[in-house]
Order: C-alpha cells, then structure tokens, then sequence
C-alpha cells in the first residue's frame, strides 16, 4: 500500500479485521490538530475501530506511530449504576428540568454502582481515567442497551480523586452541540488533562484540588459556582468561553525564592497562575473569591473579559490582550502587593 492511493488503502483496511480485536467493526477517523502544539501532525488520518478504540493505520504528511485507546474491560453484562444525583440546585444545573438523576453506566461485577460512583479510595485511579476516555470516545457495546450519547457522556457526582490523562483525544464523535458533563464532580486529587477535547466541558459545581490543562478543547470550559484549590494552564487553546464564574479558588501556599544576594524564601499563595492561553470567546470570574493571588501572563482573549464582583484577596496581576470589553464594577482587591 502506498500513501499516493489514499482510497485503495482506506478499502483494504476497512475490508480487514482489526488487528487488535479480530472484528470488523473499522471506519475512517479525521483527527484534528492541536494548535498548542501536543504532537498532531496536519492533514492526519486514521481508520478507527469502533470494537475495541484502536487506531488501526495514520497516514499523512509528518507520519508518527499509531495511538492505542485504553485496553480495558467493560463489565460483561450491562446492569444499570444504583446512583442517583440531586440536580435541583438551579445555578449548576439549569438547563435540566428535573429533580433527579440516574446514573445510566453499567455497575461494576458484584458491586451496586459504576466505577465512576464507587467512592474514590476504594479503586484505581487511574483505571478509572482509561474507562472514561472509553467511555467517551466510544461508548458501551451491550446488545439491546442504546445509551444515548448526552446521557453516556453525563458523569454527575463522579469521583475521581486525581483525574488525569495526557496526550490524549476525547471525541464523542457526535454532530449535536454535546458537551462532556462533569458537573458536581470530585477530585480532589487534581484534574490534570493534555491533548485535545473536541466538545465542550462542563465542570460547574465540581470540587477540584488544582486544575490543569495544555489542552485544546473545542468549546466552552464552564467551570461555575466550583470549588477549586488552583487553576494553572499553560499553552492551552479554549475554543470558546472560559467561564469560572461564582467558583472559589482557596489557592496553594509554597516558597518562593527573593533576593539577589544569599537565598531568601518567602511563603506566598497563589490561586491562578497561567501562561500563554488562547480563548477564542470570553473569560468570566465573575462573582468568584480568590484566596490567593492571580498571575495571567500573555493572554490572548478574543472577546471580553469579565471581573464583575469578583474578590481578590492577594492582588491580581494580568497581562492579556483583550479583543471586547473588561468590565470590572464592583471589583474588590484587598492587597495589590
């Protein structure tokens, strides 16, 4: 096979079993590239196993090796999570008419809830991050069980303890104007994420240790009315709005060195620290406390940028280019040191 005959390649691949698996169950996958610079190279192609999420062939112009999804097992048998959600609290969740959610992913073997409600010390963390991207990217395979897709990609009061993944593409490979929902999460070990998100993600209401991200995610990140102990990006590109508004950010006490003579240390305690962030809509801390101090270094926000009633206990510092409004009535800073 030859890179010259792209559609003979692409009939031959997809008239063979997947190499991983042995099923043919393989189609054409178009991977975007990261604009932070995460290693995607342009024009890339795949075929994609839908069976068991391995990449079977790339081709495209810088050729690097092929990705492998997470090789973990579903349960057998689907029996639905007991979880249940309270979703009444109309600042996080308020765009579902209802009272109550059920959890809809498959409960472990032998246990009442999925893997994703089991309390957080009781499994592996990061067995738990590999079932999620599967779940993401791919669904369940249970005969006579359709989950639709808002509903598989729903995580309400998941815990995660530290939540991590790097180098990795979420695609729920759907049309509709879907986002990745972990709204009222926990993890309080960290969300620390790299690669590309091609939806929006909904973390409002979520209890975070620090959150991170070098990725670029193709829509709004909506991280309302949370509690978080620091935010720190660097390189990240937020295809839409970046919204933290009402969440508090407790912030991260550690030791800075000052001085030019003889090593002197002073304690200080930050809240954000990012570096070189894209967002191509608008950035809300609105109605937000932060404990600690802000330090936002060469932004580039393409709408506006909102601080309206926002309380800064340890100063605010922020270079950023603005392409709309800053509006900042009402804004509190209590130590500008």
């Amino acid at each position: 096979m030859t890179q010259d005959d792209s559609s003979q390649d692409e009939s031959e691949i997809l008239s063979s079993p997947c190499p991983e698996c042995g099923e043919a169950n393989i189609q054409p996958l178009h991977i975007k590239v990261s604009r932070a610079g995460h290693g995607l190279s342009p024009d890339k192609r795949a075929t994609f196993c839908f069976n068991c999420g391995f990449i079977v062939e790339e081709k495209g112009p810088d050729y690097s090796p092929p990705v492998t999804m997470p090789n973990v097992k579903e349960p057998s048998e689907y029996t639905q999570c007991e979880y249940t959600h309270d979703i009444s609290d109309e600042n996080v969740f308020d765009d579902i008419d209802s009272e109550e959610w059920d959890c809809v992913h498959p409960a472990e073997e032998g246990h009442d809830y999925c893997i994703f409600h089991a309390l957080a010390e009781e499994k592996d963390t990061e067995r738990v991050s590999q079932r999620f991207i599967k779940a993401v990217n791919r669904g369940y395979s249970y005969e006579d069980v359709d989950i639709p897709v808002e509903e598989r990609l729903r995580f309400f009061g998941a815990e995660f303890g530290e939540f991590s993944f790097e180098d990795v593409v979420l695609d729920p490979s759907t049309e509709s104007d879907i986002c990745i929902d972990l709204r009222d999460v926990n993890a309080g070990g960290g969300i620390y994420w790299s690669g590309e998100i091609n939806c929006g993600v909904l973390l409002s209401g979520s209890s975070i240790g620090r959150l991170s991200t070098y990725s670029t995610i193709y829509g709004d990140l909506e991280v309302r009315e949370a509690r978080i102990r620091m935010v720190g990006f660097e390189g990240a590109n937020i295809e839409g709005d970046l919204d933290f508004t009402g969440s508090e950010i407790s912030g991260k006490t550690s030791r800075e060195e000052v001085g030019r003579g003889p090593r002197e240390y002073k304690s200080v305690k930050v809240s954000i620290a990012c570096e070189a962030v894209s967002v191509q809509g608008t950035v809300s801390l609105a109605s937000s406390e932060v404990s600690g101090s802000v330090r936002i270094h060469t932004w580039d926000i393409e709408d506006g940028l909102d601080l309206r009633d926002a309380e800064f206990d340890l100063g605010i510092t922020i270079e950023a280019t603005v392409g709309d409004d800053v509006n900042m009535n009402n804004v509190v800073v209590r130590d500008r040191n």
